[in-house]
């Protein structure tokens, strides 16, 4: 059975709205009394193998939100992901819609002279999601996690879903359109030919087209049908950290 776990909806909204350096509120730097929180959350999660290249250990919780928090943010379930470096701690929040925020004790950029990083104190909050974590493991642990799988298999909507899938079982979901047919036969010919040229020299026009050619793969948006490769790449390649202007 799952046990009440509150995640409120309400504290992550007001994570939302805390000042920084840059205006933005994404990345919220904290004070020491949170941290010593923030580093409690660690330790809890290391009973989970750590993953990616920043060692995240992590956990998916589902928020008590009304219909105006999913109508703004998207989805109601969200990652709690958590790691470290030397004295640097950080505590993750997303979900797969809207919403993304970064607690941490140290900033993650340098300041100009005349800025200064608002530091906050999230004693509570953080309390809050250690409690709700602490639970979800708990859950977890009393039977290996086989409630907590059928409870996402069942509950959590396919969209949300992360991690792999038969191809077949895949397609019987999504289907399988012609245009995605001929991409999937472009990208496997690019493949095969781009393994004995490493080291080769492109020209900004082959660039421009194999980069349009993956991102519609990636992507699939109905208006690539009416965009050229060109036009994909003046709009979207600053999206991905790319910043090469056409001329």
């Amino acid at each position: 059975m799952k046990p009440q776990i509150k995640l409120s909806a309400q504290i992550l909204s007001k994570l939302e709205y805390l000042p920084t350096a840059e205006g933005r509120s994404c990345e919220p730097l904290i004070d020491q009394e949170s941290t010593q929180i923030l580093i409690q959350i660690e330790k809890d999660l290391e009973v989970f193998e750590p993953m990616g290249w920043d060692q995240r250990r992590m956990v998916m919780i589902k928020a008590t939100a009304d219909r105006q928090f999913k109508q703004w943010h998207g989805s109601p379930w969200f990652w709690f992901s958590s790691s470290h470096f030397d004295d640097y701690h950080f505590l993750a929040i997303h979900n797969q819609g809207v919403f993304g925020i970064s607690i941490s004790n140290k900033p993650k950029r340098f300041l100009r002279e005349h800025e200064q990083e608002p530091v906050h104190h999230l004693v509570e909050e953080l309390r809050h999601f250690r409690e709700c974590i602490r639970q979800t493991i708990d859950w977890i642990l009393s039977d290996g996690g086989e409630q907590y799988r059928k409870w996402m298999a069942d509950y959590m909507p396919k969209k949300y879903k992360t991690g792999l899938i038969l191809r077949q079982k895949y397609l019987s979901i999504v289907g399988y359109s012609t245009e995605k047919r001929q991409l999937d036969k472009e990208i496997e010919s690019i493949l095969l030919r781009s393994k004995p040229i490493k080291l080769q020299r492109m020209t900004l026009g082959i660039y421009i087209q194999y980069w349009s050619l993956c991102y519609r793969y990636l992507r699939n948006y109905e208006v690539f049908k009416t965009m050229t490769d060109e036009e994909v790449f003046r709009e979207y390649n600053n999206l991905v950290g790319r910043r090469l202007t056409v001329v």
